[in-house]
């Protein structure tokens, strides 16, 4: 499952959930991709002492999905 932002010089026109064939003027008309299906992220663990000063490995796993593709693609600090 994905989207495709249209935007023209710039602007954004609309955004496409559906598959499909349609017609655009090539000329400062760019595609942006964007996933939205489920992903996750393995971080990876750090190792620390508990009370008794044993070792406790620490680690997590991020699941997240997009749920609006402009924002995804456009309104991000750390790209």
């Amino acid at each position: 499952m994905s989207a495709t932002i249209v935007s023209t010089f710039g602007k954004i026109l609309h955004v496409e959930f559906e598959p499909g064939l349609r017609w655009y003027t090539s000329i400062g008309t760019t595609f942006h991709s964007v996933d939205l299906r489920v992903k996750d992220m393995n971080i990876a663990g750090s190792s620390c002492p508990d009370s008794h000063g044993s070792p406790l490995s620490v680690s997590c796993i991020v699941t997240y999905s997009v749920s609006d593709p402009v924002k995804s693609e456009y309104h991000v600090k750390n790209p």
